[in-house]
């Protein structure tokens, strides 16, 4: 049954993202214009260091290295089944479902370790926290899934590579402190680390975040058992190296950042920049109901430890809230030193905030499901129903949306069935861009793009007329 109903889920996210249009990005990033080629030509930024080589996302190779061979094969592959103009739209879906599935997966794997992965403990920890995978409703606050598929690319799929570095190292020191890795999971982190550095920019604030956290708590449980402290052997010795390099790695990722970077040059000042978020946390917080609901149900369940007494737990789960709790503080602090753009002003997004977003989670997953498993009185059901409640609620507001994608493909079939090099579209919308061409001029690289994709044999400028 559990099964069945994560199935129907996935069934209807797929049919969700499935209505999202090609947005703006994909163009300058499949087509590697604004020096974005050279990314992919100096993978690790040797250029900047070397020759004080200048442009921007230096250290973002293995996000744009992604998107380039998936957006230019995988529509492609598609078309031996689909039309070429459908086979990007299911590129899109195919591409967000599995991420979310991947992350939803390795959520699961924190939420209940150790366990087999058809298990009804397992599918029940996937089937708690689906629901807050909001692809319509309040995806603009607790979003972990972007509407945009490149924000998906540079922001969620970066930190489940972060995500699958610390997974391991979760397991390994949960069971016993002293417990090391295999070779094999060894080399696994270290590419991860990799990954994790030269992708997407939250990892770069989430990671030193967590792994200082791991090396802190191993120093105060040593101070704890009056042990003799040695840096060296805080962790066994492959977890250490590779949360050493984790560091190393970012830490250079942030050299290439700050030389070559993106931030806009009209930066507001750092007092300026920590005051907007300030205001952005406040804004944000009393934007939906959603985030608030979740604060409030994680906090009900640290209540309901106390009131319950559960033996051996309350105390390990309320110290996993209260470090969750610093290490979310702690990224938030960091946000206004690199997080603002013009587009976000006040630095706080549901996309900056996804990190938060996912320990909340954790959280609400994992204290959940040990007081399910432990509430023995009547109370219970009581209990069963206030999560039963939230979870179908949660549920009903990701409700199918209209959006542009039907504009956008009606025009793209225009355009495709045209006869004229230049094409005045029938409607005025978004096609292949973040905004309507009004100059036919203005599409010549998006022209392109759909050449790549056979949507056109030819090239066929288009523009809108204004209304």
């Amino acid at each position: 049954m559990l099964l069945l109903l994560l199935v129907a889920d996935t069934t209807h996210s797929f049919r969700q993202h499935m209505q999202m249009s090609i947005d703006g990005d994909m163009v300058p990033n499949i087509l590697q214009l604004s020096d974005y080629d050279k990314i992919l030509k100096d993978p690790f930024g040797i250029s900047i260091i070397t020759h004080n080589a200048k442009y921007n996302n230096p250290n973002r190779f293995f996000c744009h290295w992604f998107q380039v061979n998936y957006f230019l094969s995988f529509p492609n592959f598609l078309q031996q089944w689909v039309t070429p103009i459908d086979s990007v739209y299911y590129s899109i879906a195919f591409l967000k479902t599995a991420i979310q599935l991947a992350l939803l997966f390795v959520l699961a794997c924190f939420i209940r370790p150790n366990t087999k992965f058809w298990s009804l403990e397992f599918l029940l920890a996937a089937l708690l926290i689906t629901p807050f995978f909001q692809t319509f409703g309040y995806n603009q606050q607790i979003g972990i899934i972007d509407q945009s598929v490149t924000y998906d690319i540079f922001y969620c799929l970066p930190y489940l590579f972060l995500l699958l570095f610390f997974l391991p190292i979760y397991n390994a020191l949960r069971v016993r402190p002293t417990k090391d890795i295999s070779n094999a999971v060894f080399i696994f982190l270290l590419l991860c680390a990799l990954v994790c550095a030269f992708s997407g920019p939250l990892n770069l604030g989430a990671a030193p975040v967590i792994a200082l956290a791991i090396i802190v708590h191993s120093i105060l449980v040593r101070i704890k058992q009056k042990e003799k402290i040695n840096i060296f052997k805080l962790l066994p010795p492959k977890i250490f190296v590779a949360i050493i390099f984790l560091g190393i790695c970012c830490g250079y990722s942030l050299i290439l950042n700050s030389i070559s970077g993106t931030m806009a040059e009209d930066i507001p000042p750092v007092g300026e920049r920590y005051y907007r978020l300030f205001i952005g946390i406040g804004k944000f917080v009393a934007s939906h109901i959603a985030l608030p609901w979740l604060l409030i149900f994680i906090l009900l369940n640290g209540i309901l430890f106390k009131f319950f007494k559960i033996e051996n737990l309350t105390n390990g789960i309320l110290q996993l809230f209260k470090w969750v709790l610093i290490c979310c503080l702690i990224y938030l602090f960091l946000l206004p030193l690199g997080g603002y753009r013009s587009y976000r002003p006040y630095i706080i997004r549901f996309d900056t905030f996804m990190p938060v977003t996912i320990a909340l989670l954790w959280l609400f997953g994992i204290s959940t499901i040990v007081l399910i498993e432990h509430i023995k009185t009547r109370k219970k059901y009581f209990y069963y129903f206030v999560v039963t409640y939230t979870l179908i609620w949660f549920t009903q507001t990701d409700k199918l949306a209209d959006s542009a994608y039907d504009c956008e493909k009606k025009m793209l079939n225009e355009i495709a069935q045209s006869e004229e090099n230049i094409v005045k579209l029938s409607d005025n919308c978004c096609v292949v861009s973040w905004q309507p061409y009004y100059d036919y001029r203005q599409s010549e690289n998006s022209a392109l793009l759909l050449m790549k994709w056979n949507i056109i044999t030819e090239k066929k400028l288009y523009y809108c007329d204004k209304k």
